[in-house]
């Protein structure tokens, strides 16, 4: 699918309300509707950073310290081969979901072709010092929302992903979790 670019947008297109409600007041809410949402998703990116610093703490903490450990050293079992690999599991998950993505130069290039609100599409070192300025200066109502709009759906593209592998990640906790009670009650057993 081909994305337009921002500065080909029609300006002459009609984005008045078929409510009543004035331009300025839709285009105010369309903005204030975007920004609230782009609020939003920041939110939700933080949360899911959250959680997976915390189940990496814990995790970590059951893989260092938790049953199952030995200071002699034991030879490897089964059991314990298959925890360390749910331990390894999880901590990996976690770590893709915390470690930034970084945007490369021709993924900039082209952010910066389309929309002009996230950082990525700022740094593009193809534009010159002044074109984000002379942007937000002189853009049309229609530019900076579909900019908005545009900056919006990839940031929730990355918290799919994000979310996704949180998913992985806590039902892998889960298994190693109810692996290691099934050990420790056998154990005690």
């Amino acid at each position: 699918m081909a994305v337009t670019p921002i500065e080909a947008l029609d300006p002459n297109l009609d984005i008045s309300s078929h409510e009543g409600l004035s331009t300025d007041q839709m285009t105010r809410a369309r903005l204030s509707y975007l920004i609230a949402q782009n609020n939003s998703l920041i939110q939700q990116v933080q949360f899911a950073d959250a959680k997976a610093g915390a189940l990496l703490a814990v995790i970590g903490l059951v893989a260092t310290r938790g049953p199952g450990l030995s200071a002699a050293g034991t030879a490897a079992t089964f059991e314990g081969v298959a925890i360390f690999a749910l331990h390894a599991a999880v901590l990996i998950a976690c770590l893709v979901v915390l470690i930034p993505r970084f945007v490369g130069r021709d993924a900039r290039k082209a952010l910066a072709r389309h929309e002009l609100y996230s950082w990525p599409a700022l740094v593009t070192e193809d534009a010159a010092d002044d074109h984000y300025p002379n942007f937000a200066r002189t853009a049309e109502a229609s530019q900076l929302i579909f900019s908005i709009a545009r900056s919006n759906r990839a940031m929730a593209s990355i918290l799919h992903r994000k979310f996704a592998w949180l998913r992985v990640a806590f039902l892998v906790a889960g298994v190693d979790l109810v692996l290691l009670a099934g050990a420790a009650i056998f154990e005690f057993a």
